[in-house]
């Protein structure tokens, strides 16, 4: 058979008919699914109501028991029962009774026999049963239970032990107190919890809001709900026992909570005709929404097919958006899931293209050996291309002097309590162990943490919530750590940490390479300062040149701030100060300064100098306030560097440097310092050497010139001599010929002196005779046997 219709009216046709078959057969499904729902639903408000009614049991079982202890506590109500005064104690009972509303007070001694009672005996008797209640009371227990009495009312009771308030705290007697279970009071209960209640004692209903009273009550032996029969007509009703049993052990009674099934019908009659109407109504509109539907599935081709149309020109972002329910509604979130696939995996193809960027960049950070702040600052910068952040950083760690340093720190807005160049103490920083082997560090939530480390605290103030730190391993050691923190809690996914890990390999290689560069760049500049210090150092200076010189060096070459030199007294243990920083002030204020610091009490063993004077060993402080061993000068220092002065295996003075910024020297300045310092030690010893070879010559230049004028004098007294008209002089070699002989003797001789020098023997003017004698005398002076002649 063929149906001369369109597309839209076939569909709209076969909708149509679908949507009634499915609607009856729903209807059908609805009613029944919902009389079962509506019958539970009446058992759920009965439990509920059969709880509530349980509870209102309960606190009056509370109450009695609270009015038994209060009774309890009175000191008239204890001397009463300890005089046994039956007559008080009936008058406080009856007072009390009606004070608080009671309906059965009964008094015992520690017996158990009954010293007064406040009720009404024509309505409850004198029960015996009570004397259970009062044997549990005299063992020294609180007591609630239910009291059935042979006349009609029950007693919801509670009972209590009257004690001495003294040690031993002996047993006095007890206290039963108890309010009525009536009619009035069932009536009470019904109008709190809007059901009808029913007490059920001995399989009868003794107390009701039923038309019949005193009814056999026949309940299922299981605690179920269930359907009976009230005067002839029907009620679905749920049980449970009474709270709390009777004196004797036994199950007082059932609480029954029942609600006619006439009215549970009508509600249920009217709810289904709402439910009718409105199908009705759906019906009708349905018939509408057919033709509606078949325009609305032709729609969705077309959105379908001009889609398609721009995915294939490129769009990958075209998306449609169909919600007809059938074949081309999934044929429609098939092209969205597919261009959803295909545009993530652009976007991945991108972010992979951007990831290779940053290590590029990276990369070409490593080939430039920039310092390690500049490769950390540009890392974080095209770090947030890929991952999102409010605040990056990167630290280094230094194990060696376990301290942390941030090299970079990225925050677009806002102050920070932790910038770039800050250090902290490892301990505080906490460095935890699974940092150590290179596993990442992920906290979705810093509130969530028990005891969050210092720096979360400070992150947490910032706004920050979430954080990631990736390690900063090179070579199996860790050097550091890549952070990024964001304002949300769990604001990385696995996909971020993955790029982090990456790019974080690539910058620990980055920043070990140029540490490593700054180290043999640092080390070259050390070298060069040593050089040039030495070079300052090995020319020969007078002692207060050198002062001036070492300071110079300190300050100059080395660039510290404030430098002295400080030397051990010869026979003493005093330090005194050899050489002082300028401060920028003049030599006047060098004086001055050497004066001042001469007047405080520097000796070996005292301060941080004396202590290196002593032990021959360097110190360097970060903070002077927490060392003991500081003595201090000037309150503004916070750093300081000391290291001894050695010639040979004596300590000779110590180098002392200071400032006032915190933690400002480093094992770099100390091996500096230390080098520098066996120069000046050797150059000190070398001044104090020049001192003494420049007084030495002094000394000698004035012996010189004292044995000069001597000389000087001697040569006039000589020429006097020679050229005296009284006395004849001559000289002979050690051949005895004549090399000179004055003008008297030319005289006395009768020769010339060109005749006689170089000519004659000294014994040739001398007579024969003599001359034997001439030569014994002149042996004899020069054996020394003959002094010679002085003349004036």
């Amino acid at each position: 058979m063929r149906l001369p219709l369109s597309i839209r009216s076939k569909l709209s046709l076969i909708l149509v008919l679908t949507t009634l078959f499915v609607t009856i057969i729903c209807l059908g499904i609805t009613s029944w699914l919902l009389a079962d729902f509506w019958d539970r639903e009446v058992v759920r408000e009965l439990h509920r109501a059969e709880q509530a009614a349980q509870m209102i049991l309960r606190l009056r079982q509370e109450a009695a028991q609270s009015e038994a202890e209060v009774l309890a506590l009175r000191l008239d109500v204890m001397r009463a029962i300890m005089k046994s005064n039956r007559k008080r104690l009936l008058q406080i009972t009856r007072r009390f009774m009606q004070e608080r509303s009671l309906d059965y007070i009964v008094v015992t001694d520690a017996a158990g026999t009954v010293l007064a009672r406040a009720h009404a005996p024509q309505q409850y008797g004198d029960n015996l049963r009570t004397r259970t209640a009062f044997a549990q009371s005299l063992q020294g227990q609180k007591v609630m239970t239910i009291l059935n009495l042979p006349s009609r009312p029950l007693l919801l009771a509670g009972g209590a032990p009257v004690l001495e308030r003294v040690p031993p705290y002996r047993l006095l007697g007890a206290i039963v107190t108890g309010y009525a279970l009536d009619n009035t009071f069932v009536e009470g209960l019904k109008a709190t919890i809007g059901e009808e209640v029913s007490i059920i004692i001995a399989g009868r209903r003794r107390y009701t809001t039923l038309p019949a009273i005193d009814t056999v009550a026949v309940i299922p032996g299981e605690k179920t709900p269930y359907s009976t029969t009230v005067d002839r007509q029907r009620y679905r009703a749920v049980y449970s026992p009474l709270p709390g049993s009777t004196a004797t052990g036994r199950q007082a009674g059932y609480l029954e909570i029942a609600r006619p099934e006439k009215v549970i019908a009508t509600i249920f009659s009217r709810l289904v005709t709402t439910i009718e109407v409105g199908v009705g109504a759906a019906g009708i509109l349905i018939l509408g929404l057919a033709l509606w539907l078949g325009s609305r599935f032709t729609r969705g081709l077309a959105e379908l097919t001009l889609a398609a149309q721009a995915f294939g020109g490129g769009n990958f972002a075209q998306r449609v958006a169909i919600r007809s329910g059938d074949e081309v509604e999934t044929l429609g979130n098939t092209f969205n899931q597919m261009a959803e696939r295909i545009q993530q995996a652009q976007r991945k193809l991108l972010t992979h293209a951007e990831r290779l960027q940053v290590q590029r960049e990276i990369d070409r950070a490593i080939l430039a050996i920039r310092p390690p702040e500049e490769i950390a600052r540009t890392a974080l910068h095209l770090i947030r291309q890929l991952v999102p952040y409010r605040r990056a950083s990167v630290v280094q760690f230094d194990f060696r002097a376990q301290e942390v340093r941030w090299l970079a720190v990225v925050l677009p807005e806002g102050e920070t309590r932790l910038p770039a160049g800050m250090r902290l103490p490892m301990q505080e920083y906490g460095v935890e162990e699974d940092l150590r082997q290179g596993e990442v560090k992920l906290v979705p939530d810093i509130q969530t943490l028990a005891s969050p480390p210092l720096v979360d605290q400070v992150l947490l103030t910032e706004g920050i919530r979430s954080y990631v730190t990736v390690p900063l391993v090179v070579q199996g050691e860790l050097i550091g750590s890549l952070n990024l923190g964001a304002e949300e809690s769990q604001a990385f996914t696995e996909e971020q940490v993955d790029i982090l890990r990456k790019i974080a390999d690539s910058l620990a290689i980055a920043i070990e390479q140029s540490r490593l560069s700054g180290e043999n760049e640092q080390r070259l500049q050390e070298l060069m300062a040593v050089h040039q210090a030495g070079q300052h150092l090995q020319q020969l200076y007078t002692p207060e040149r050198l002062s001036q010189e070492i300071i110079r060096v300190l300050e100059d070459t080395l660039g510290y701030e404030y430098g002295a030199v400080l030397l051990i007294e010869e026979g003493s243990d005093r330090l005194l100060p050899f050489a002082l920083s300028e401060q920028g002030k003049g030599p006047d204020f060098v004086e001055a300064d050497k004066a001042y610091v001469a007047s405080h009490p520097l000796r070996v063993g005292v301060g941080i100098t004396g202590w290196v004077a002593q032990s021959g060993k360097s110190v360097r402080v970060g903070d002077v306030r927490k060392d003991p061993r500081y003595y201090a000068m000037r309150e503004e220092i916070r750093s300081e560097l000391c290291v001894p002065l050695r010639l040979g295996d004596r300590v000779i003075g110590v180098v002392n440097v200071e400032t006032p910024r915190l933690n400002a020297y480093t094992e770099t300045d100390q091996r500096v310092l230390e080098t520098v310092a066996s120069q000046i030690a050797v150059a000190i010893q070398n001044a104090r050497l020049y001192e003494q070879v420049q007084r030495h010559a002094a000394e000698m230049e004035q012996q010189v010139i004292e044995r000069t004028r001597a000389l000087a004098a001697s040569e006039l007294r000589y020429r006097q001599l020679v050229e005296s008209p009284l006395v004849g002089i001559w000289q002979a070699d050690a051949g005895g010929r004549f090399v000179f002989i004055n003008q008297r003797l030319a005289e006395m001789s009768g020769y010339a002196p060109e005749e006689v020098i170089g000519k004659m023997n000294m014994l040739d003017p001398i007579a024969p005779e003599q001359r034997p004698w001439l030569m014994e005398r002149m042996q004899q002076r020069r054996r020394g046997e003959l002094l010679p002649d002085i003349v004036e």
